[in-house]
């Protein structure tokens, strides 16, 4: 929270709380419940778009909805501390097949070190920096999740 507040303290555009239940995603219009996995997008006028998986906003950067030119930051929230918005720029991800996200991409945030390699250890998958997330092929960062269980971790 800290971190957060330094943030906005600067004048800079930054991140905000979600309204989980309540707001929707910028991507895929769908209401934003696990905090987990959320992301948003800040512009240089300080717009703030919210999204409920980080393959949305993956998926949004890439298909310039809004020029590179206008945005000014993009934030993940940590998987295991997801009061804490990481920038994304610097966060690592883990994908894995285990991990299942509202939007299918199976990509969570963590800050770098001991953290996500616990977690990888655990559930399997692939450590990414942001330029290898941007890279994934579309279907791996925009698809759908199956069936109407919760997100989560798959057994």
């Amino acid at each position: 929270m800290a971190f957060f507040v330094a943030v906005m303290a600067c004048g800079q555009p930054g991140p905000r709380p979600i309204r989980y239940g309540e707001e929707l995603c910028e991507y895929c219009r769908m209401t934003i419940t696990d905090p987990r996995f959320a992301a948003q997008l800040v512009t240089r006028k300080g717009r703030i778009l919210t999204f409920d998986d980080i393959g949305g906003l993956v998926a949004f950067v890439n298909e310039e909805r809004i020029p590179p030119a206008e945005v000014h930051s993009l934030w993940v929230n940590s998987f295991t501390q997801p009061e804490i918005q990481l920038d994304a720029t610097t966060a690592h991800f883990l994908q894995s097949d285990r991990l299942r996200t509202p939007m299918g991409s199976q990509l969570a945030a963590f800050l770098p070190g001991r953290e996500i390699e616990r977690h990888k250890s655990e559930l399997g998958g692939e450590v990414l920096r942001w330029g290898e997330v941007l890279a994934l092929p579309a279907h791996s960062v925009d698809d759908e999740s199956p069936g109407d269980e919760d997100p989560g971790l798959r057994p």
